[in-house]
This record gives structure tokens, sequence and C-alpha cells, in this order.
């Protein structure tokens, strides 16, 4: 017995299986609005800014990012590195920045920074420049008899503004002493602070550095 074929459906009028185009567009997009105008850079504040950075595993590339700021002039005041192993690229590119005429840097906290006696050419070059820092912290760094040596070069010139100092002094080398004796005398505004207590702690720099 054969099979008839099933019963052919008329398929549906193209006009009424299409939406009409009215309805199938969308709506315009409303017109974009203009950009916003270029924001202009904030200014600096005017009143000193301290800017503390005690152990914040700051390197010799960010201290070279510091001395771009420190070079200009700014509000920055105070500035605390302590506990940063900056290396000697980093203090050098601070020293650089020392020497700059804008920079109005007061106070620098170097305590701890793994500063060896290679880094005091360098700091005494920017001591000898320098008409700003009056209070610079180097405590807990083996700096030597030849460090400090290339250091108090700078310390007896008249010109140098540094009225605080803070060092790791071996008490026991003699000739360390004197040579620091010799410095307070030709600079008897300069105070060298040789404590060994914790910055912390009561000594004569420690108001310009606890914020």
């Amino acid at each position: 017995m054969g099979l008839s074929p099933p019963p052919s459906r008329s398929l549906p009028s193209p006009s009424r299986s299409l939406p009409s185009p009215s309805r199938s567009l969308p709506s315009p997009l409303p017109a974009l609005s203009p950009p916003p105008p270029a924001l202009s850079p904030l200014p600096l504040p005017l009143s000193p800014l301290p800017l503390p950075l005690w152990r914040c595993s700051i390197t010799s590339e960010g201290c070279v990012h510091l001395s771009t700021v420190l070079s200009q002039e700014s509000s920055l005041t105070h500035l605390d590195l302590g506990l940063n192993h900056i290396g000697v690229v980093g203090l050098r590119a601070l020293c650089g920045a020392l020497k700059a005429p804008p920079c109005g840097l007061q106070c620098l906290w170097l305590w701890g920074c793994s500063l060896t006696p290679f880094s005091c050419k360098d700091l005494s070059s920017a001591l000898s420049s320098n008409r700003s820092l009056v209070t610079l912290d180097l405590g807990q760094n083996t700096l030597g008899f030849e460090g400090i040596k290339l250091l108090c070069e700078a310390l007896r010139l008249q010109q140098c503004p540094l009225r605080t100092l803070r060092l790791k002094i071996n008490e026991s080398d003699v000739h360390l002493q004197n040579l620091l004796q010799e410095v307070r005398k030709s600079n008897p505004q300069l105070t060298i602070d040789s404590s060994r207590q914790d910055p912390g702690k009561s000594r004569p720099s420690a108001d310009d550095f606890l914020f």
C-alpha cells in the first residue's frame, strides 16, 4: 500500500511574517555631548610638607623619582627615608637634588639606610652646596673614619646651614673623637648627636622627624 504525500501547507505571506520597518529600526541615538575640558594640574600646597617613608621598601629607583621633586620648587621640607636600602645610586640622586638651588628640603632622615663610606663624598659635596638643610640623620650607618672625615670637610664651611647631625660613632676611636671635637669648635652652632637610642626616643633631631 503506497503512502500518500502529506497535505501541503501554504507558507505565510511575507507581509505578515516580517515586522514593519517602522517597528524594527531603533530610535536614533542622542547626540554625543562634547568632551570635558582638560583638567589643569593641582597646585602644590603652600604649607610645609613632611613626607614620612619610613621602612617603605624605597629603592634607588624610587630615590631618582624623589630627586626630581626635590630639584624643583615645592613645599617638601621633611623627608624620612629611614630603613630603606636606597643604595649608592639612590643617595647620589638625592645629593644631586640637594645641590639644586630650588631645593628647599630642611630635614633629611637616612637612619639605617645601609650607607657606606663611599657615599660620604656625595654627601659632603651636597652639604657644601646646599643652603636649606638644617638636620641630617645618618644614624645606624657605618661610615667609618674616612667617611666622616669627608663629611667634616663640608661641616667646617661657614656657609654650611646644617645645625643637627646624627652619626653612628665608634666611641673608642680616639682619632674620630678628636676630629669631631675640632668640627664642634669650628662650627659651634652644629650639634653632633652620636646616641644609639631608638629614633623615637628623645634626641636633638627627634623634634624634626617625628610627625
